[in-house]
């Protein structure tokens, strides 16, 4: 009621008829300026949708459509899942009541007992997937593994094949044991009950068992290494379909989990009915294929490769990709995912090869036009090494002409129900207000935990990948010394590169709470400086930083963002628009790496910037003999005069190439924008204040 009496009122309405907004529907313009849908429009909602919506009715109408029909979607979603939950739940309610009254035993009994209730569930739920019949024979074939990407619909299907499934099969989760709702499964549950024993299509081969008199249906079980102890499901559960004459082969139908050999999973016995047989020494599955296989025939190119952890819910995943293939605007969005393109009964050959290079991990890479990073409830990406080798292999990617990373890296998560991404540079379309409202958001667990975690950290399953993964690093190295010295020098350029990603991210949030040099970790003891962090990214040649419509910043924000510029920088883009708090850049004196080939700089619309502060940085660019490139915008900054042209006309290095120089000064005394180098001086030189010795 508020909004709709403002918009009454004559100022509104001039505004509204400035960005070109249709204001005749009142409640039509708050649905539409109310993101969020909570019914109270923010100031960042409101600047946010002007923003997005500027441009007359027939923009503001197509943006009504779209708000309705996503609001309808999100509907019929909801109504269908209700459904499909219901439906699930009264097909299976005596089994699912029966089961979690099991599974409250579990907790009182001992191991023993849990698997042997683990494998009563196996032996009453359906054998095979519908997917397994529909592709039995493996038929499809996509040999190439980095070229197994899945596309957005299809992990859609993903995320549908746990909520058909997880109730109806009585899924629990495979450490603890207890029961599992659709939304709690993780990749490590979805392997053991649909991925595993779906992509073994035919059947699994255990070798150099001692399993004479074996006969069809028995069950077989492998029970958990040492290392798995404290798992509560076995590693795999099948059925016997033939038993050789040898007696030390068996033929079994796959069932749950995956068999290994003692090669992998030293003392994982086999057991059939109860019966020791001892570890097999070889498991092979004729003709299985990779789940990607299993639902396409096509290959599919990454565009988006995912860094993320198991144990994470899938749903969560699933609903990162699909925010990311949306914010990014992906018209056909396809993703990596190890899961799902690597065979899981073949992965020696997938992944243990002699050289990282020639895995599907860091092929895929290659594709892809960038990494999204998923980061679980407590951050364990950056707590496996797999990962930190993903990142690794981002942040170190040979750079573009203009410095920018070749790879880029988005960071994704799921927190209060909703997926939220950050990244570097700005989304399309996306200005850059958008940006910060969209961000602020994001957990600061997850940020601070990327600005103090260091990529060694990583735990590994195999203790040989771990140490292939820290060779391949020293050896990506280029600095002389030992082994050793390369490989510490090679994690330290990486360490200082993530960390400073976060810390970009986080500057925000500490110039709202004032502790920019003071950030608090998780811990509550230990202080994180951000500039600093920034600052000993020594490795980092490119920096897009923006502030702009942040109107806390003030003169000393700039003072630490001056501070924490890397000293080998060649390319610098700064965006301070609008931030009103503004009246110097005397911060920058001195800080400016003198290596910049390339400095842009807006100060658009900073109504207090005067004078003296465009003087100071023009002496302060005379000692950049290396720049060539120079763009500032001082647009609608109404104190500024002639003097700050003259300025910069004098003081502009002789290495700026004329047509890469703009100085931007419409809506000033000077009231025009200079396009040339040329055009700036003749102005410049021309003016009253040209001869003025406090220029130089």
């Amino acid at each position: 009621d508020e909004f709709v009496e403002l918009v009454k009122e004559p100022r509104a309405l001039a505004l509204f008829d400035h960005l070109d907004l249709d204001a005749t529907d009142p409640h039509g313009l708050f649905d539409l300026l109310d993101s969020s849908r909570s019914g109270v429009l923010q100031e960042d909602d409101f600047v946010f949708g002007c923003l997005r919506l500027r441009g007359g009715a027939k923009k503001s109408s197509v943006a009504n459509v779209q708000v309705k029909l996503d609001m309808l979607s999100r509907s019929l979603q909801e109504i269908k899942d209700a459904t499909l939950l219901t439906k699930s739940a009264l097909a299976s309610s005596e089994q699912f009541a029966a089961h979690i009254s099991k599974a409250e035993k579990l907790r009182e009994m001992a191991q023993e007992s849990e698997k042997n209730q683990y494998l009563h569930r196996s032996s009453v739920c359906p054998k095979k997937s519908s997917f397994s019949v529909m592709f039995a024979g493996g038929k499809q074939s996509i040999p190439e593994t980095d070229r197994r990407a899945m596309t957005l619909k299809e992990l859609l299907g993903v995320h549908n094949v746990i909520a058909e499934q997880c109730l109806q099969e009585a899924w629990v989760d495979v450490i603890s044991g207890r029961p599992q709702f659709p939304e709690e499964v993780t990749l490590y549950g979805l392997n053991c009950y649909h991925l595993s024993p779906s992509t073994a299509v035919e059947f699994v081969l255990l070798e150099g068992l001692k399993c004479s008199g074996a006969m069809a249906e028995q069950q077989v079980v492998q029970s958990n290494p040492a290392s798995l102890s404290h798992y509560s499901c076995p590693m795999a559960v099948g059925e016997v379909m033939k038993d050789f004459e040898d007696g030390s082969t068996l033929k079994v139908k796959l069932l749950r989990g995956r068999f290994q050999s003692s090669a992998v999973a030293a003392g994982a016995c086999v057991s059939i009915e109860g019966r020791s047989c001892g570890v097999p020494t070889a498991v092979t599955s004729p003709n299985s294929v990779s789940y990607k296989e299993l639902v396409s025939s096509e290959e599919q190119v990454p565009l988006w490769y995912t860094s993320h952890w198991w144990g994470a819910p899938v749903f969560n995943f699933v609903s990162c990709c699909e925010t990311h293939a949306k914010l990014r605007g992906l018209t056909n969005p396809s993703y990596w995912v190890c899961a799902y393109a690597n065979r899981q009964h073949d992965l020696d050959a997938e992944i243990n090869v002699s050289h990282l290079q020639e895995t599907s991990f860091f092929k895929a890479m290659q594709h892809a036009e960038g990494v999204l990073l998923i980061l679980c409830e407590t951050a364990m990406p950056f707590q496996r090494m797999w990962c930190s080798f993903e990142l690794y292999v981002t942040i170190t990617a040979n750079k573009k002409v203009d410095g920018t990373a070749s790879k880029m890296l988005d960071v994704a998560t799921v927190s209060e129900g909703k997926a939220m991404i950050i990244v570097e540079d700005l989304l399309p379309d996306e200005p850059r207000r958008a940006k910060m409202v969209r961000q602020k958001c994001f957990p600061l667990l997850h940020l601070e935990k990327g600005m103090i975690d260091s990529l060694e950290q990583g735990a590994c399953y195999l203790e040989s990948d771990r140490n292939k993964i820290l060779d391949f690093m020293a050896a990506d190295c280029q600095e002389p010394g030992s082994w050793t010295d390369k490989r510490r020098l090679a994690l330290k350029y990486a360490n200082e590169a993530l960390n400073a990603y976060f810390a970009l991210a986080s500057w925000p949030y500490g110039i709202r709470q004032n502790r920019v040099h003071d950030f608090e970790a998780e811990d509550g003891v230990r202080r994180i400086d951000l500039p600093s962090i920034l600052r000993v990214d020594s490795k980092r040649d490119s920096l897009k930083f923006s502030l702009a419509h942040f109107h806390e910043v003030t003169n000393a924000d700039i003072e630490l963002i001056a501070q924490g510029l890397p000293p080998n920088l060649k390319f610098l883009e700064l965006d301070l628009e609008g931030c009103n708090l503004i009246t110097s850049l005397h911060a920058f004196k001195g800080c400016l790496p003198r290596g910049l080939l390339s400095f842009r700089l807006s100060v658009r619309s900073c109504n207090l910037m005067h004078d003296h502060a465009i003087i100071t940085l023009a002496k302060e660019l005379n000692g950049l003999q290396c720049l060539t490139e120079f763009v500032l915008d001082c647009g609608y900054c109404k104190e500024l005069t002639y003097g700050a042209l003259a300025a910069l006309a004098k003081n502009m290095p002789e290495s700026v190439k004329s047509q890469q120089c703009q100085v931007l000064f419409r809506g000033t005394e000077v009231d025009k924008d200079f396009k040339t180098l040329e055009d700036l001086i003749k102005t410049g030189k021309t003016s009253r204040w040209a001869n003025r010795a406090d220029l130089t």
